[in-house]
Formats: C-alpha cells, sequence, structure tokens
C-alpha cells in the first residue's frame, strides 16, 4: 500500500518556516558569529568507522553549498540519525558533549529544527529509491525508511512549534502565577498545578538553552527560592 503523506509534509515545512520566519536575528547572529563552518556535510553512524580510533570519512565534496552549514545542522544530523536508531541517550551524550567542548549552548535553540531537516532529506533520498526498479522487498524497505524518518521530522517540527508558543506566552504565565510578586508564604500556598507547571516550564527553558532571554529577577525567582520550595510538598 502507498503512503499518503503530502500533508504531514505540508505540516512539518510550514511549522520549520514558521520558527525561522520568527528566528531570523538568530540565524544571522549564528552567521556573524563564525558559526557557519567548513563541514563534513553527511555526519551520520554509517559514515564513521570505530577502531584503533574514530574514523570519519565519506563528506560531501561534490557541493560546497552542502558542507558549508551552521554547525548547529552538522551536529544535528548525528543526532537524528541515533534518534532513528532508538539510541536517544547517545543522542543526548553526542550534544551534551558537544556542547559543553564549545561552549555553544545557543545551538540547542535550533536543534529541532535541523534534526527536522535532516530527517526530512533522509526521507527525500529513501523516497528517490522507488523511481528505480526494485524489488519489493527493496521497495518495503524504502517505504518503512520514508515513513519512519517523516515520523521523526514531525515530531522534531511539533516541538518547535509549541516552543513558539511557550516562548511567547511564558511571561503571561509568570504574570498569572503572580511569580514576579510572590513572597515566600503565597508561593507556598499556590496550586499544586501551577507549581508542578511552572517546575515543568523551568526545565525546558534550560534544556533548550532559553534561561539567558529571561530577565535577571525572573532568574533568580526562578532558580533559587521558587524551586526550593519544591521540598515544602
Amino acid at each position: 500500500k502507498e503512503l499518503s503523506l503530502g500533508s504531514k509534509i505540508d505540516s512539518i515545512l510550514e511549522k520549520c518556516d514558521s520558527f525561522i520566519d520568527k528566528n531570523k536575528s538568530l540565524f544571522v547572529k549564528r552567521q556573524l558569529s563564525g558559526k557557519i563552518k567548513d563541514c563534513h556535510g553527511d555526519l551520520h553512524s554509517a559514515n564513521i568507522y570505530i577502531a584503533d580510533k574514530i574514523y570519519v570519512f565519506d563528506c560531501i565534496e561534490f557541493n560546497t553549498d552542502f558542507r558549508y552549514i551552521d554547525t548547529a545542522s552538522e551536529i544535528a544530523f548525528m543526532c537524528m540519525d541515533l534518534d532513528y536508531f532508538k539510541q536517544e541517550k547517545l543522542s543526548k551524550a553526542f550534544v551534551d558533549s558537544y556542547v559543553s567542548q564549545t561552549g555553544d549552548s545557543e545551538l540547542l535553540k535550533l536543534l529541532d529544527l535541523y534534526k527536522s531537516y535532516r530527517a526530512n532529506v533522509r526521507a527525500k533520498v529513501a523516497s528517490l529509491e522507488l523511481l528505480h526498479p526494485i524489488s519489493e522487498k527493496q521497495k518495503k524497505s524504502a517505504l518503512e525508511r520514508i515513513a519512519k524518518y517523516l515520523d521523526l521530522a514531525e515530531g522534531y517540527s511539533k516541538r518547535l512549534s509549541w516552543l513558539n508558543t511557550f516562548k511567547k506566552g511564558f511571561r503571561n504565565l509568570l504574570f498569572i502565577a503572580k511569580i514576579k510578586r510572590c513572597n515566600k508564604t503565597e508561593l507556598v500556598t499556590m496550586p499544586r498545578e501551577e507549581y508542578e507547571t511552572l517546575v515543568e516550564a523551568l526545565q525546558l527553558l534550560s534544556d533548550k538553552g532559553l534561561l539567558s532571554e529571561l530577565t535577571e529577577r525572573e532568574k533568580t525567582i526562578l532558580e533559587g527560592k521558587y524551586l526550593s520550595l519544591k521540598d515544602l510538598w
């Protein structure tokens, strides 16, 4: 049975386009700060061999436009590939190690965008196999890979969409919960559901490297007095 994936692809592209449109200044900043480099361009597990040392081979040579890219895109390809093989812990360890060694925590803001892009590319590569005479077994394999890559791309793009909405409404959430003006007694009496929502919100901000976008006042409240109240329940 043929796959019907047009609407899914449209939805993925729409969410990615929206994210790009809302974060143009971030892309300009990455360019000006030297984050566009001569990379491998095709960094995934099939191009890595581990023996006496780690060998990374088969970089893109035929088109420099595919190789001179944001380092976030390079790292995202490897992460997406590990996700594809259900190695999410290795994927996280890889990006955490890279950020730790380079100090490029800003990369985390773009990771899902580039992971979605890379998953889309792999789906397209698999789809090209269907243009040639192949066996039913090969056709089934290609269709399964296309579906799996697009499932990944869709998941990443949904996180982008949710993050955009979250960033927009976060300060409203703080206001509604009276975080900016609550004293300790008022925080202790905050409904547990509201408290847990804000703890999850802070964790997301931290995971996405967005804590720097908060004011010093908000960071002090969220990182210090507020989170210490967890132990009171």
